[in-house]
């Protein structure tokens, strides 16, 4: 089928393999999106068994407003921010006036399968962590992370220009001097930066936070870091 160079197109999988159309609502209702199309009505296969894929998808589409699998090239960013936008304030973040929305925005939504994620994987961009997540502390903030993140927060003081490309240089250099793999080296950072152990590459979210943001974020993560027991402390706690 042809279609015009302004047409969106979203490809809901489960229905393009043969969801039966009647588990799901008309998406045309339930979602505002205008270009949205579902070309022909595909029940020759039915999920009825697979209870799980189907209520995946169920909940996606009413509960998460789903706009799954959208095409960068066919969704300009302008457009996804519109259709995202009362999802970002009612986060409580306006993203209106914000310089980075468009890069935050390209570094996220492959990443999510509904608008209501694309807020979520979006979030700490905009508000910094308040918390870090209690397994992630466990797992990467023990030796060497506090030295990771010391030396990080030198040289990172330092970076002119700041871009992507100079912070990946400045990862690689510290796992290089300290001897560690980069995982050891950006898992922290990116801890320290968005709360968990998940963000988009750490290079691009460096480059997306900005210079003081990200020293503001480092110097509390390493504060934390100091005041947290030690696993050492933790196991002698246990033996008492």
């Amino acid at each position: 089928l042809p279609l015009r160079d302004d047409t969106i197109v979203v490809v809901v999988l489960p229905v393009v393999r043969g969801l039966n159309p009647g588990l799901i609502p008309d998406i045309h209702e339930r979602h505002s999106c205008p270009g949205i199309r579902v070309i022909g009505q595909f029940d020759r296969l039915r999920f009825n068994t697979l209870n799980r894929t189907r209520d995946a998808l169920q909940g996606s589409l009413t509960g998460g407003y789903a706009i799954p699998c959208i095409d960068k090239r066919l969704l300009p960013m302008d457009e996804l921010r519109e259709h995202s936008r009362s999802h970002f304030r009612n986060a409580g973040i306006d993203i209106e006036g914000r310089d980075n929305w468009r890069a935050v925005l390209q570094a996220n939504h492959e990443r999510s399968k509904t608008l209501v994620e694309l807020v979520q994987r979006s979030r700490f961009f905009y508000i910094a962590p308040t918390e870090y997540d209690e397994k992630a502390v466990r797992k990467h903030f023990k030796d060497p992370a506090l030295q990771v993140l010391e030396n990080a927060h030198q040289r990172f003081r330092d970076l002119d220009p700041w871009n992507a490309d100079t912070a990946h240089s400045v990862i690689h250099s510290i796992a290089e001097s300290m001897a560690l793999g980069l995982g050891k080296v950006a898992q922290p950072i990116r801890i320290a930066l968005a709360g968990e152990p998940v963000s988009p590459p750490i290079d691009q979210t460096l480059a997306i936070l900005g210079k003081q943001e990200t020293l503001d974020r480092l110097d509390k993560a390493i504060l934390f870091m100091k005041q947290y027991p030690s696993e050492t402390d933790d196991q002698q706690s246990r033996r008492r």
